[in-house]
């Protein structure tokens, strides 16, 4: 513990015993590319992430090139990126980002075929307006086409179903013709009916077999 806090001292990265900002974020850095039991090193060091030698021997080499690089961090919301995101933390592959640049650019974005190209959600919500949490759960909870996730309309986060022209919520949709919401639920999730079917078939209260 000694040792550690006497390089620390000797780097200039501590003040008053505490550690600067940069050189937690330098540290991290190299724990994320170089050690196997830190829990992103999957989505660094395992595919082939890594820091410039120089870089991660010395925080002194670090600081010193990041600042001529990409100048002070810009706020305390910022972070630091990669401008490749295939490639390492070197000198000419890092920038200051803001958080919302950051989000977009993360490895956990899912990736759709939206208007001609793959895209990331992030990047669809920035064009269509959509809620982003939105769009997560419509196409990975609710295994939705991004299609159907951007355009269906919501109400208090329930989805719309048309059925002749008309546009209702299946609370509505169930006392208007008359089905238990159950039922047509089921029907419409767990079978695959479609909308005609689920609405128009009959419901058999007793021995309902669908």
């Amino acid at each position: 513990m000694k040792k550690e806090t006497k390089e620390l001292e000797y780097h200039g990265a501590t003040a008053g015993g505490k550690q600067k900002r940069l050189y937690q974020i330098w540290s991290q850095i190299k724990q994320r590319c170089f050690n196997k039991n830190h829990p992103k090193f999957k989505n660094y060091g395992s595919r082939g992430i890594r820091m410039d030698p120089r870089w991660r021997e010395s925080y002194a080499v670090f600081e010193s090139e990041l600042q001529a690089k990409a100048g002070d961090r810009p706020t305390k919301k910022h972070t630091l990126g990669r401008i490749d995101n295939d490639k390492g933390y070197w000198p000419d592959n890092v920038q200051w980002e803001p958080p919302k640049l950051q989000n977009r650019k993360r490895r956990v974005n899912h990736m759709v075929f939206f208007r001609g190209q793959m895209r990331s959600l992030a990047e669809v919500s920035e064009m269509t307006g959509v809620d982003h949490r939105r769009l997560q759960h419509r196409v990975v909870n609710q295994k939705m086409s991004i299609d159907d996730a951007v355009n269906l309309p919501l109400e208090h986060g329930l989805k719309f179903y048309t059925y002749k022209g008309v546009d209702h919520k299946l609370s509505a949709w169930s006392k208007i013709v008359k089905i238990p919401y159950h039922v047509l639920y089921d029907r419409l999730n767990r079978l695959k009916w479609s909308v005609e079917k689920a609405f128009e078939t009959p419901y058999k209260p007793r021995g309902e077999k669908e």
